[in-house]
């Protein structure tokens, strides 16, 4: 089953997944800038009476360890979801917004000169998010006030498939059956998955950005955030998708796959949206009607489908 679900991601969807993996492929590129940034800040780091740096204690060292954590965490999520793994996607992506939370709350730590947490001491994982969102959102400009809030948000919505929640669990995510027994893609999970891991990526480039804003310009940080801005014009073009999804209550599994879109049954046009909790709404006086329900999926399935046709196009493909 898993291996029929695999090709037709990769026929339905591989032109997507290999856009984003071209992204990734410059993420990767910046590690060489990362390390000369972050040796830089170390150096330029305080240190005590007999001149000794403690590493853990400089931004410059932590960076450099949670930034390319972050980009192969980011590459693993889609390797997983291009192989029907989404529920393990997911939780890789809960990873990202910790590390991604973790590096501001260092930076931010550090510069009050205080070393109080687990992170920098080295005594466990990351600190608890909540705690550290909390702490950033009190010292980030009020432009990025909202990324803060989105990260609490997506990681709400990551713990329901790190902590099993049922309606996330593979075998309902991969397969479909109709009335005779046929196995048919979930295509829903698939575009799910797909936008959640979108949202994520879209966070954290943002707020890489800003972390690189604040050091002193030099060759190596210009280079990042032109790299950096470089990709986040790439990825405009899902950038409608990644709108629609969260204008739905995403925190519990409800983004949009499909918003305020005219499906037509039995000739007549029917505005409807569709949400990840596979939930159909129906915006306008005219409804679908319960015996028309194998109809009203059939044209879900087909605009699911149609994303690929869609993209190529956008892209010049």
């Amino acid at each position: 089953m898993r291996k029929d679900v695999i090709e037709k991601i990769e026929y339905f969807y591989g032109d997507r997944i290999g856009f984003l993996k071209s992204c990734y492929e410059n993420l990767n590129y910046l590690e060489f800038n990362f390390e000369m940034i972050g040796v830089s800040n170390t150096m330029s780091s305080p240190t005590d009476q007999d001149n000794t740096i403690y590493l853990n204690k400089t931004i410059g060292y932590n960076s450099q360890l949670i930034l390319p954590e972050i980009i192969d965490d980011f590459n693993c999520s889609l390797d997983l979801i291009k192989s029907t793994y989404f529920k393990q996607s997911n939780q890789i992506l809960r990873n990202c917004l910790e590390l991604t939370s973790q590096l501001l709350y260092t930076k931010y730590i550090l510069e009050d000169g205080n070393d109080i947490t687990s992170w920098i001491n080295g005594n466990r994982g990351v600190d608890s998010l909540l705690e550290m969102t909390e702490h950033i959102k009190n010292r980030v400009p009020n432009k990025y006030k909202f990324r803060i809030r989105e990260i609490v948000k997506f990681y709400n919505l990551l713990n329901r498939s790190t902590h099993s929640h049922k309606n996330h669990l593979n075998i309902k995510g991969i397969s479909k059956f109709d009335k005779f027994g046929v196995f048919g893609f979930e295509y829903s999970e698939f575009h799910n998955s797909f936008l959640i891991h979108l949202c994520c990526l879209d966070i954290f480039l943002d707020i890489i950005k800003y972390f690189y804003s604040t050091f002193t310009s030099d060759f190596f940080t210009d280079e990042v955030i032109r790299i950096l801005e470089s990709i986040q014009d790439k990825l405009a073009i899902f950038s409608k998708e990644i709108e629609n999804y969260k204008k739905g209550d995403y925190e519990k599994g409800e983004g949009y796959l499909i918003y305020r879109k005219h499906m037509t049954i039995n000739n007549k046009s029917i505005l409807y949206s569709f949400k990840a909790n596979k939930e159909i709404l129906w915006p306008s006086k005219n409804k679908g009607k319960q015996s028309d329900r194998n109809k009203i999926y059939d044209e879900i399935d087909k605009e699911l489908i149609k994303k690929k046709i869609t993209f190529s196009q956008n892209s010049g493909d």
